[in-house]
């Protein structure tokens, strides 16, 4: 879900491994955080 929602596309990852993003592609928008299912992402 998270992954899906990024406009920059910063973010990878599949079931099999922990999704990461890629702070050089980041526009820090948030999008990814509204629809994470775990809130496994945090805004800092």
């Amino acid at each position: 879900r998270c992954a899906k929602v990024c406009p920059a596309g910063a973010i990878s990852g599949d079931k099999k491994e922990p999704h990461k993003i890629d702070t050089e592609k980041c526009i820090k928008c948030g999008s990814c955080i509204e629809k994470c299912n775990k809130d496994a992402i945090i805004r800092l």
